[in-house]
Order: structure tokens, then C-alpha cells, then sequence
């Protein structure tokens, strides 16, 4: 599995917009071949957003580029934010609940 983990700034002032403002982007994501979900983390105190989608392999990821590309422009530019690193991974250890470690 891999996974591609973009960090976001967002204006204190918008920060409450966040969560609607990528609801969009999260429905154009699951009709994504080899989409796997994700995850939008949010960090009040740092007026930050991280967002980590999950993708069967790494075709998969590559493929769904310019997608993605498009709706977390979308997304950020609803609240006035910033992109400030997009980081593609490789999955090396699932420890979620569901997961057999």
C-alpha cells in the first residue's frame, strides 16, 4: 500500500471552513481506481491540516495524481490556505485496529 501525505496552513480566521471544505474532495477521491480512504488530520492549535490517502499500490498513486492535484487545490483555496509539502510514501507497517501486525 502506499500513501500520499500533504500538510496544509490554513488562516486561523477559516479553520472552522476546513472539514466542509474537503468533503468534496474526499467524494471525488473514493470514485478513484485503487483509491484505499484517508484520513484529514487537523491541528487547532498550529492552524495546520494534514491529509494522508491511502491507495492499493503505487500505479494506483501515481495514476490518481493530477486528480488529487485538483481537488486539494479546490479544497485549500475554499479557506484561503496554503499547500506547504505533498509527500508520497510507501506503507511499511499498518498498526491500525483492523490491521494484523
Amino acid at each position: 500500500m502506499f500513501a500520499r501525505v500533504v500538510r496544509y496552513q490554513i488562516p486561523e480566521a477559516r479553520f472552522g471552513e476546513v472539514v466542509p471544505a474537503f468533503r468534496n474532495a474526499v467524494e471525488g477521491l473514493r470514485e478513484v481506481d485503487g483509491h484505499k480512504g484517508g484520513y484529514l488530520l487537523i491541528d487547532r492549535d498550529n492552524a495546520m491540516a494534514l491529509t494522508v490517502t491511502l491507495w492499493e499500490n503505487q500505479a494506483a498513486m501515481e495514476a490518481s495524481e493530477v486528480t488529487a492535484s485538483r481537488l486539494r487545490s479546490e479544497a485549500i483555496n475554499a479557506v484561503e490556505g496554503a499547500i506547504q509539502t505533498v509527500d508520497r510514501c510507501e506503507v511499511a507497517l499498518d498498526f491500525s485496529e483492523t490491521a494484523q501486525v
